[in-house]
């Protein structure tokens, strides 16, 4: 159901609005392009907040991913300038795609460092 032009859901007696939630969407080289747009476009259409991370992002102004099939994606923000802020978010999407799949590993290790569990 809509309330004030925001998508909310119900849930039991509490309402979730989704215009105040966050989420992380992690992009590496070799991601599967259509599983980070698509899902960037469906959490931004549901009202919710998407942030963009790089995670092989080396460079402060390096932000430009190569998807598997070669299409390029500019992510916001580095994933090492968000490690402070990861219980911001309400979700942390890591999209397909296998280059990109054996680089968020390494990045899953650290997030169990902070408590975070993974639905994939």
């Amino acid at each position: 159901m809509y309330v004030n032009n925001t998508l909310t859901v119900s849930r039991g007696d509490a309402l979730i609005n989704f215009s105040t939630m966050k989420a992380l969407v992690l992009l590496a080289h070799g991601t599967e392009e259509m599983e980070a747009v698509i899902t960037c476009d469906i959490l931004a259409r549901s009202g919710i907040t998407v942030v963009r991370a790089a995670v092989e992002s080396e460079k402060q102004h390096d932000l430009i991913l190569h998807c598997a099939n070669g299409m390029k994606i500019v992510a916001d923000v580095r994933i090492e300038d968000l490690m402070e802020k990861l219980s911001d978010f309400s979700i942390i999407v890591l999209p397909g795609g296998s280059k990109g799949a054996n680089t968020f590993c390494s990045v899953i290790i650290s997030f169990f460092y902070f408590k975070y569990i993974f639905v994939f």
